[in-house]
């Protein structure tokens, strides 16, 4: 921090930052290249408050997001990743994007300072409520009460998929009273063990060799995308989407006609079954009628930069 310190102790910035507030808007020009990343660090450095700075684009998000790892330490600096181009977004579906995501709004809800890095496109995602978010943080703890049901509800709504056995994360597998997950910021799956509804050991495992590896006492289960809603949700964007579809329909050509029909019928069916899939992120709006974004998650206090690069 004593570089950070030194090459910013220049009265005109130290007078900027004096009067810099959460409930306004500042601007600061005449930063380049690595004077940004050391701004960024001295005011993480004295107002220790969150920060989501929108770069204009991921390659700029990326480096910054290696240049700030390089001078700070002790902080949790994440990436938002989202492709400026939605086809893009749905075909591709990264995981370790998705993983990036998950973690970045971890991060904010966890109420310690923490950088989180993204575009504009990021911005403008639509997301699942501040609240949602939260509720879909699993807690499990050695004798904790849980119905095995009610968790696998809760699994699936949270973007996890059943199998047979876990072969990756975001898999989760049920035998008898046995359960195992594995979250999306694990190394390894967790194995939980019930007796009845009471947690009575848990551990993680090996999947090639499904060996025990170490006995844990709690374990946070983190969603496995940013992308959740429950069936009652889905029900609702249904109706929307229906009345929406009827109103457009008669402006439509017969051959779109159909296609549109073909593909709305086959997602009506999915959210009926509680299956979100990352090919509905164009029909978000109606999933999320709050118009929720990365801004809702910054706490009060927290600090949005616009890199203008």
């Amino acid at each position: 921090m004593e570089l950070i310190d030194t090459f910013l102790n220049v009265s005109e910035l130290k007078e900027w930052e004096k009067n810099l507030t959460t409930d306004g808007r500042h601007m600061l020009t005449g930063l380049v290249g690595s004077s940004k990343t050391l701004m960024i660090a001295k005011l993480l450095k004295d107002k220790k408050v969150p920060q989501l700075i929108v770069e204009s684009d991921l390659y700029h998000a990326q480096q910054l997001q290696s240049d700030l790892e390089n001078i700070i330490e002790n902080t949790r600096i994440e990436l938002f990743p989202v492709e400026d181009i939605l086809v893009a977004e749905m075909a591709t579906s990264s995981p370790e994007y998705r993983a990036q995501r998950v973690s970045a709004l971890t991060a904010l809800t966890s109420e310690n300072p923490v950088i989180v890095i993204t575009t504009v496109a990021g911005i403008r995602r639509f997301l699942p409520s501040v609240e949602y978010w939260k509720q879909h943080e699993i807690q499990l703890e050695i004798g904790k009460e849980v119905d095995p049901a009610e968790l696998e509800k809760k699994l699936f709504e949270m973007g996890y998929i059943r199998s047979n056995m876990v072969n990756a994360p975001g898999d989760f597998a049920i035998r008898g009273s046995i359960v195992d997950i594995f979250p999306l910021d694990a190394d390894n799956p967790y194995r939980i063990d019930f007796f009845d509804i009471e947690i009575d050991s848990m551990r993680t495992f090996d999947i090639v060799n499904q060996r025990s590896i170490e006995n844990v006492e709690q374990v946070t289960i983190i969603p496995a995308t940013d992308f959740i809603a429950s069936k009652e949700v889905l029900e609702l964007a249904s109706e929307k989407i229906k009345k929406e579809y009827n109103k457009q329909f008669s402006k439509l050509k017969n051959t779109k006609e159909e296609k549109l029909t073909e593909n709305i019928q086959k997602m009506l069916a999915d959210f009926k079954d509680g299956f979100l899939k990352a090919e509905y992120l164009p029909y978000a709006e109606y999933i999320y009628p709050q118009s929720t974004n990365l801004i809702d998650y910054l706490s009060d206090e927290g600090l949005v930069i616009f890199d203008d690069n």
